[in-house]
């Protein structure tokens, strides 16, 4: 044995005798090949979480199944802008993985700082046009660029799912492979960020100093980098803080808070000796020009309610662009609905009037939707009496605010179509403390006619006649009460409207089309076509469940030829006043209207229906039978005959006298007649008096309680087998109600009595010819002042009439009063 090495020895022995060819094995090397074998196990430990870094399987928070699931849902209705909400949670879903990726890092990050961006524009547009709930589709364009974007998505998702989950061996085979689809995706992604970009998000098309364009004295066009059938805004700030005129395009509705300008093209004429600035548009230039100060004073109003854009059509619409004014019709009243308010500027933008001066806007057709479609409107007026509050008629005192101090303030547009009804306008200043108020004169959308004036000299001024059926009328629809009943306010829209007038007899239709939810293709009527125009909105109107509140909107005016349950068409002109030819004389349409609406809840509702292309109304109704008589038969008759003795009726009248004879509003007389008609069966009756309703007068903040005849009925003759046309209205007495309420109901087929063709293209209105108004406009005698009555209480007109007699032009005010 080996002294150096005994432990070895007995070992080696064995080794030496069983095998022979083995070297003899140390201790010491044994620890060795111990020492490695822990050290590669350390080593496998360490190295294989970095081999397989990324996991074999994605991360639970990124589900690449359910996205690209959700992407594709997208696609099938990319045009809603609800679906966006779908789109954001895959964007989202993308961004929150931007710090997971550890492989190919730099370009990860270029591509999903990308999809981030898109992300932030897409949020931003979305939130922006919830604020138009109405209106929750996007452009065509729009949808297609989303598309391209959601399939970008899905090759997306697909290799962030490979990249979260690839492995280190993996990688060395597939590197090249993944590193050029990542740069494939990111330069797509860019290019859809760009169109986006565009498509999203609004677009310079002009931008020039102001005193640049009035130096210039050259219309402003704003065509040249402008698109056809996009929106466009005015920049408030830029306007006033900068004097700079800047344009901007939205490819879709804008996203945007933006107000209206409500106006007239020909408006008051400014002095001759004013200095205003004033530039004109390309295409426009028969308007009037736009006043710098003017428009300076709306883009003030704008930003002191914090709205930033500002939409004028005569900058907005491309004026030389027949295409792009066609589209604009269509969208006119979604601009005027989403707008966070709406700026009526009476006198034009020429010159802000004061309250005292009469403007023609309230005669125009298209101003209507202008202030009924939008959830705020105010007045933008000359004033110099500061800020306070006003009070018209018994309604509640609202603000007057100043815009610019010393030159003009804003009201609510309701304030001051009241004042305008009532004729006077209670200030109350709250730059003082006395408690008394100021009346001011108030006739801003005009009075009756002008020659309706009181003969009141020597009265120190001459007033005209209130209570105006034109304003009455609107204001009935913008009231917050009587217009929560629809009838109501439908009713107030036609009785409106044809009160008004346009230069395209078919515009009278397209301007209210959208108050009842309808939109017609503008290009498929003739722009004479007012006829086939409104046959076409009232078939829809009643189509959709309403009802035919047309019916009655003017009791005095003779009934349309061609489809009776309208009136008369007045003629159509670019300026002036509704005119219409009555026994040879060209007089204004309100003459011949009543400030009244319909009371359904006091008696019936409006008459639902349909009606057939060639303006034939279908309704059930009640009604009674009619005779034609003379005057003397009918007075013969009712001294010996009372027609309770012939009628059975289910309610007992306070009166027990019975009408024995109608006076219709032609001066036609007719007796009703006992005989029954049999519902089911035809019509053997020649005429018929069809119920409409209960009507109330209208006065701000009150209900005259003075009135007899409330209830009107309208009165048909057959002229065809089957087929009614409305000869004539006339009204009953309230105290007969039990007696109307009893008649039996009737089908009728109401229309013509003339035939209408779809191929006439005639407007019927304009036979007058080109009348000019102020010439054939014929005088009437001065009226007569109210008294005080004898005996009896006044009326809630006649005090009002007397009231307004004290009221005090705004100039004379601003002059006297410090």
């Amino acid at each position: 044995m080996d002294a150096d090495h005994p432990e070895t020895e007995p070992f080696a022995a064995s080794a030496n005798t069983d095998y022979p060819d083995l070297a003899p094995v140390r201790k010491s090397d044994a620890n060795v090949v111990l020492h490695v074998a822990r050290w590669i196990g350390t080593s496998l430990r360490e190295v294989l979480p970095w081999i397989w870094k990324g996991s074999s399987k994605p991360q639970d928070t990124f589900n690449a199944t359910d996205l690209k699931r959700t992407l594709r849902r997208f696609e099938e209705d990319s045009s809603n802008l609800s679906a966006l909400e779908q789109l954001d949670d895959v964007l989202l879903a993308i961004v929150t993985n931007k710090n997971r990726v550890s492989v190919f890092e730099k370009q990860w990050k270029v591509l999903i700082s990308d999809v981030e961006t898109i992300r932030e524009m897409l949020l931003d547009f979305s939130q922006g046009s919830r604020e138009h709930a109405w209106y929750n589709r996007v452009s065509d364009e729009t949808s297609q660029a989303l598309q391209s974007l959601s399939h970008e998505l899905i090759q997306v998702v697909g290799l962030l799912r490979e990249c979260l989950s690839v492995n280190r061996v993996r990688l060395m085979f597939y590197r090249y492979r993944i590193s050029k689809n990542i740069n494939k995706c990111q330069a797509r992604i860019a290019t859809v960020l760009q169109t986006i970009k565009i498509l999203v998000t609004p677009r310079e098309i002009y931008n020039c100093p102001l005193d640049n364009i009035v130096a210039a004295g050259v219309p402003v066009d704003v065509t040249p980098h402008a698109t056809s059938k996009r929106y466009r805004l005015l920049d408030c700030r830029l306007f006033v803080s900068n004097n700079i005129l800047q344009i901007c395009e939205f490819a879709n509705f804008p996203h945007v808070e933006y107000s209206a300008i409500s106006y007239v093209w020909r408006g008051n004429v400014p002095d001759p000796d004013s200095t205003s600035p004033t530039f004109s548009v390309l295409g426009a230039e028969a308007a009037d020009p736009i006043s710098v100060e003017v428009l300076m004073h709306a883009c003030t109003a704008s930003l002191s309610r914090g709205v930033p854009y500002l939409w004028i059509d005569r900058l907005c619409i491309l004026q030389t662009s027949r295409e792009d004014k066609q589209w604009q019709i269509g969208q006119m009243f979604r601009m005027y609905q989403s707008c966070r308010m709406c700026i009526v500027i009476p006198g034009g933008v020429q010159l802000l009037v004061r309250l005292d001066q009469e403007t023609s806007w309230i005669h125009r057709g298209w101003t209507l939707q202008e202030v009924l479609a939008p959830r705020n409107t105010v007045v933008l007026f000359a004033w110099k009496l500061g800020s306070g509050t006003g009070r018209a008629g018994e309604g509640a005192a609202e603000e007057i605010k100043e815009v610019v101090p010393q030159k003009s303030a804003m009201a609510p547009f309701s304030l001051i179509l009241d004042a305008c009804v009532t004729g006077t306008l209670s200030f109350h200043r709250s730059s003082t403390s006395l408690e008394s108020s100021l009346m001011v004169e108030c006739k801003m959308f005009s009075a009756q006619p002008s020659n309706f004036s009181y003969n009141d000299i020597p009265f120190w001024q001459p007033q005209r006649k209130i209570l105006s059926p034109n304003v009455s009328a609107l204001a009935v629809a913008m009231d917050e009460v009587l217009s929560a009943d629809e009838d109501t306010r439908h009713y107030a829209i036609w009785q409106s409207a044809l009160m008004r007038t346009s230069s395209r007899p078919v515009d009278m239709v397209f301007s209210i089309m959208g108050l009842f939810g309808v939109s017609l293709d503008t290009q498929s009527f003739h722009k004479n076509d007012r006829v086939g125009a409104t046959i076409a909105l009232a078939k829809e109107i009643l189509n959709q469940g309403g009802t035919a509140c047309w019916m009655g909107v003017s009791f005095r005016l003779d009934p349309c030829q061609q489809i009776s349950t309208f009136p008369a068409f007045p003629r159509t002109s670019v300026a002036g006043k509704a005119l219409i030819r009555v026994q040879g004389q060209v007089r204004e349409v309100s003459e011949f209207m009543d400030s009244e609406y319909p009371n359904a809840a006091a008696l019936i509702g409006m008459p639902q229906g349909s009606m057939d292309d060639h303006g034939y109304l279908q309704l059930k109704r009640k009604a009674i039978p009619l005779q034609l008589a003379t005057r003397k038969q009918s007075a013969a008759r009712r001294a010996t005959l009372a027609l309770s003795n012939r009628m059975s009726l289910s309610t007992t009248s306070r009166d027990s006298t019975l009408p024995t004879s109608l006076t219709a509003n032609d001066g036609s007389v007719w007796e009703p007649q006992s005989r029954d008609v049999d519902v089911e069966g035809h019509l053997d009756s020649v005429a018929f008096a069809v119920l409409l309703g209960w009507f109330n007068a209208y006065y701000p903040g009150a209900t005259p309680a003075d009135e007899g005849n409330n209830i009107r009925a309208m009165i048909v003759q057959q002229h065809a087998p089957g087929k009614f046309h409305v000869r004539s209205y006339l009204s009953v007495e309230r105290r007969y109600k039990s007696w109307v309420d009893s008649w039996s109901e009737y089908d009728f087929c109401v229309g013509g009595p003339e035939e209408w063709k779809q191929s006439e293209r005639t407007d019927f209105a304009e036979s007058s010819g080109g009348v000019d108004e102020e010439s054939q406009v014929k005088p009437v005698g001065r009226l007569t002042i109210p008294n005080d009555p004898q005996g009896q209480a006044a009326t809630l007109k006649d005090r009002t009439t007397r009231a307004a007699r004290w009221a005090v032009p705004q100039k004379v005010l601003e002059k006297y009063v410090r």
